[in-house]
């Protein structure tokens, strides 16, 4: 039987979090240093950070990666510019597989790389053309990647794919089929990462979180909203977030989506952006924002769609650059710029109280 459980939650309701007003930095580094070789680059549009078990900070910047001390003093970098195998030509994702075991994901050089903090890069995979995100690690050594290889009008394929040291390249597990409905645009665009023991797949174009075991097999489903329609109507605006079970039939949740579209005064959550898992298993679901504004949203929730609060920086245009680029034990880790465009990285405490009733 189908069944479809719906929250319906008013933005005022949810327990917000202002990042721009956080006092409570459990660890900072940045700013102009005596060497300027020590400084976060400024060009870097996104440096994923994470903490390790023993407190140690990694930060993964475009062609190295360096480890601090809880008391922001550089501990250790590893790696260069180049296309050797101890070097990294662009990285732009990361995350921890074990508890001291980083993955990076180098972009130009078409691979990712386990990297350990004392030995160094311990071995590289060739990715193929695949990608990951940094929400991509899998508890016992091993990653998440994937490849898109099919981009037509009505929908589109995903291979997901297994990256494990002791295997020479990525092996499929299970093939992803991007959907879309009518009016819909795009093609099924999709983040694919790692949430607790289980993969999810946020579809962006159809606002749907997909959640898989890791042999493949759906296991749940959060239908977040009506994302990009083909029209200018400002009323739509999503406000419902709708959880499927696996054994919803398509043609109810068609329906579903047709009471809701023809429901007077129907009101909406806007599209989300993208979406990432922290460290303490829920996801950071980021809305779409007006083109240009500097405003960027995350509502979190747990991995059934209850949401457990929502954080919002309003210094998120490139003048002020802020974003959320890792998590540390449940808080999040902020790479912001300041006035004379020098960047910092802060772990900010946060906490977004009980679940309004």
């Amino acid at each position: 039987m189908n069944s479809l459980r719906l929250e319906a939650l008013e933005l005022s309701t949810l327990p917000s979090v202002d990042l721009d007003r956080l006092a409570d930095t459990s660890w900072t580094f940045g700013g102009i240093q005596d060497d300027v070789e020590a400084e976060l680059p400024s060009r870097a549009a996104y440096m994923p950070a994470m903490q390790l078990s023993d407190g140690r900070i990694a930060v993964i910047e475009p062609t190295r990666v360096r480890y601090f001390g809880v008391d922001g003093r550089e501990l250790s970098r590893i790696g260069q510019a180049g296309a050797g195998p101890v070097e990294f030509g662009e990285l732009r994702a990361g995350c921890m597989t074990s508890d001291t075991i980083l993955v990076v994901h180098d972009a130009k050089n078409d691979r990712l790389g386990f990297v350990h903090p004392e030995r160094g890069v311990v071995v590289t995979i060739p990715l193929l053309r695949a990608r990951m995100s940094s929400s991509a690690c899998l508890e016992g050594g091993s990653a998440i990647a994937y490849r898109r290889i099919t981009s037509r009008e009505d929908a589109a394929r995903y291979q997901v794919l297994l990256v494990d040291p002791m295997l020479p390249e990525p092996q499929e597990i299970f093939t992803l089929q991007g959907t879309t409905r009518p009016g819909m645009i795009g093609a099924g665009g999709a983040s694919i990462g790692v949430i607790g023991d289980r993969i999810f797949a946020a579809d962006a174009d159809v606002g749907v979180i997909r959640l898989y075991s890791t042999a493949g097999v759906l296991l749940d489903s959060l239908v977040w909203g009506l994302p990009r329609i083909a029209v200018t109507d400002e009323s739509i605006r999503e406000r419902t977030a709708v959880t499927m079970s696996a054994d919803s039939r398509p043609e109810d949740v068609a329906a579903f989506w047709d009471r809701l579209l023809t429901a007077p005064r129907a009101t909406w959550w806007p599209a989300f952006a993208d979406v990432r898992a922290d460290d303490i298993g829920r996801f950071w679901i980021e809305l779409a924002a007006e083109r240009k504004s500097p405003t960027r949203t995350w509502v979190v929730t747990d991995t059934l769609g209850f949401m457990v609060g929502m954080a919002y920086t309003a210094q998120g245009g490139t003048s002020s650059y802020h974003d959320v680029v890792g998590f540390a034990d449940g808080n999040v880790i902020m790479l912001h710029q300041d006035e004379v465009g020098a960047r910092h990285l802060s772990i900010l405490g946060i906490t977004f109280g009980n679940r309004p009733q």
